[in-house]
């Protein structure tokens, strides 16, 4: 339990000495930065907070998470919803540690408040952001959501456009920046490691090109421990999306049914 709590303080100590890596579709046009949203679950659960955090990972995610935290006072259940297509690697395992050491709930989805419950609608976490989700204490996913993992690249070392569109040619990997990758990649494994999840996971990473992307089965989550047993969702017969069930919410339904003719 030690190791749990204090390897992912060491391996985001040691990233920025490694430098930054990417690992996603940081160009997704689909999605901006990272953004963090309380929802508002006051009627639900008063001992709940679910937060939306969508958008790629970057340099500024941390500081728009603290400064999140610091407007909004965390209640006593967490759960992080995540919708991203990745980014950098240092801001996705800095968040899944501060989610660990929190204990939060991790799911992937997008958390909409219908009809006095969570509904979690599909979305997808890949890259970079399966290690954020790999921080959560329970993981989970919504059905249609999707995980996917590929290999990562040294920031530099992949092709990048700026805002007025000039393209930055890579620098050329040498034998300092292989033995620099190799060392980013044995931090990041003992990351998921730390965390709970099966190094099996590692094969498809790895064999994975940087501009491709393997989906994750649903058995191999469950296999590699990517999701748990304790999952918070289910789908209820009058539900088209599965419903985040916080502590309040089995009560509540059987008191609606209860109270039905």
């Amino acid at each position: 339990m030690f190791e749990v709590l204090l390897f992912p303080l060491i391996a985001v100590a040691l990233l920025p000495s490694l430098g930054d890596a990417h690992a996603a579709e940081v160009t997704d046009k689909r999605r901006g930065t990272m953004t963090f949203t309380s929802r508002d679950v006051s009627e639900i659960c008063k001992d709940c907070s679910v937060v939306q955090a969508s958008g790629t990972f970057g340099t500024g995610t941390i500081a728009a998470y603290h400064e999140f935290a610091q407007r909004n006072f965390f209640k006593k259940n967490i759960y992080f919803v995540l919708d991203s297509p990745g980014g950098s690697m240092n801001a996705a395992l800095h968040l899944g540690t501060i989610l660990r050491e929190l204990n939060a709930n991790t799911i992937v989805g997008q958390a909409v408040v219908r009809r006095g419950e969570v509904e979690i609608e599909p979305a997808r976490c890949t890259s970079a952001c399966v290690f954020a989700f790999a921080g959560g204490t329970t993981r989970s996913t919504s059905s249609g959501s999707r995980l996917g993992v590929h290999s990562w690249m040294p920031a530099d070392a992949v092709d990048t456009e700026s805002s007025e569109g000039k393209v930055h040619k890579p620098r050329l990997m040498d034998q300092k920046a292989v033995g620099e990758l190799q060392r980013q990649t044995a931090v990041y494994l003992k990351y998921l490691q730390a965390m709970g999840i099966d190094l099996r996971i590692a094969v498809p990473m790895l064999q994975t090109p940087y501009e491709r992307m393997a989906w994750l089965s649903r058995r191999d989550q469950s296999l590699w421990s990517l999701i748990t047993v304790d999952s918070r969702l289910s789908t209820p017969a009058d539900r088209t999306w599965p419903i985040l069930f916080l502590p309040q919410t089995a009560s509540a339904r059987n008191k609606a049914l209860t109270k039905s003719p």
